[in-house]
C-alpha cells in the first residue's frame, strides 16, 4: 500500500490527532475506490480533450481564429518588460527537449518516492511519452507556421501547433497530481492546493511561450488539452494497478 506521508508524521500521538488521521485515511480510500470506479469517465474525458485538440488544429488557419491569435500575440509583445522577460525565459527553458527529459525523470522519481509504488513512476513516464507522440504527430499534420521570427525572444523554427512545452508540462504536472491525489495525500485541503499549484505551473509555462513570441494562443490551448487528455487516458489505463501493492 502507500507509505506514510508528511501529513501523518507531523501530527502527534494525541487521540484527537489519531482520529483525524483515521478519518483522513478513510477519505483517501474513498478516493481510491472512486478512481477505479470512474476510470471509464477519465478515458472518455481524455478522448474528448484529444478530439478538441485535433479539431482546433483543423481550425487554426481559419481567418477568425488567426485574427484572434494575432491580436493576443500583438498585445503581449506590447507589454514586454526586462523583468518578465528574464523570469519567463528561465521558465520556458525548463521544458526545452533535453531539460524536459530530466524533469520528467525527476517527476517520475518523485511519484515513486512519495507513493512507494514503481508503477506510479511508470504512469508518469507513459503519460509524458503519449503526449509527446501526439504533439509530434499534430505538428506534422497541421503544419502551422510560428509567429514572425523577428519578434521571438527565444528562437523556434519548427511547426507551431500544438505547443510542445505546454503539452509536456501539462502531462507531467497533471500526472504527478493524479498520483498524489489517489495514493499519497490524506487531507482534502492538500489535494485542493496540489491541483491549484498544478494549474498555476502549467499556466505559467504556457504563458511564457506566448509572451516570448514563439506560439499562438491556440497552440498552448491545444498543447494543454493534449497533456491533460494524456494524463486522464493513462489514469484510466493504470486504474487497475491501484489494487497492486507495488
Amino acid at each position: 500500500m502507500t507509505g506514510q506521508t508528511s501529513d501523518m508524521t507531523e501530527m502527534g500521538t494525541d487521540p484527537s490527532d489519531q482520529i483525524e488521521i483515521q478519518l483522513a485515511e478513510a477519505r483517501r480510500k474513498q478516493r481510491l475506490a472512486a478512481y477505479r470506479r470512474w476510470s471509464w469517465a477519465y478515458l472518455a474525458a481524455g478522448v474528448v480533450l484529444w478530439a478538441f485538440a485535433i479539431g482546433l488544429g483543423e481550425l487554426v488557419q481559419w481567418h477568425p481564429v488567426q485574427a484572434s491569435n494575432e491580436e493576443i500575440w500583438a498585445s503581449l509583445i506590447d507589454r514586454r518588460t526586462p523583468g518578465y522577460t528574464f523570469i519567463l525565459t528561465i521558465l520556458t527553458t525548463l521544458f526545452n527537449p533535453w531539460w524536459a527529459v530530466l524533469i520528467t525523470a525527476l517527476g517520475a522519481g518523485l511519484a515513486w518516492y512519495l507513493s512507494k509504488r514503481w508503477i506510479d513512476a511508470l504512469y508518469v513516464v507513459a503519460t509524458c511519452l503519449l503526449a509527446a507522440a501526439m504533439t509530434h504527430f499534430l505538428k506534422g499534420a497541421v503544419e502551422l507556421a510560428r509567429p514572425p521570427l523577428a519578434h521571438q525572444l527565444v528562437k523556434a523554427r519548427n511547426y507551431s501547433y500544438p505547443s510542445g512545452h505546454s503539452s509536456a508540462v501539462a502531462a507531467l504536472i497533471f500526472s504527478v497530481a493524479v498520483v498524489l491525489t489517489v495514493h499519497v495525500l490524506l487531507r482534502k485541503t492538500a489535494v485542493l492546493w496540489t491541483w491549484i499549484l498544478a494549474v498555476v505551473i502549467v499556466g505559467l509555462i504556457a504563458f511564457s511561450r506566448l509572451y516570448l513570441g514563439v506560439h499562438w494562443f491556440a497552440d498552448v490551448v491545444g498543447g494543454i488539452s493534449i497533456g491533460l487528455g494524456s494524463a486522464l487516458m493513462m489514469a484510466a489505463a493504470f486504474s487497475r494497478s491501484s489494487k497492486l501493492p507495488l
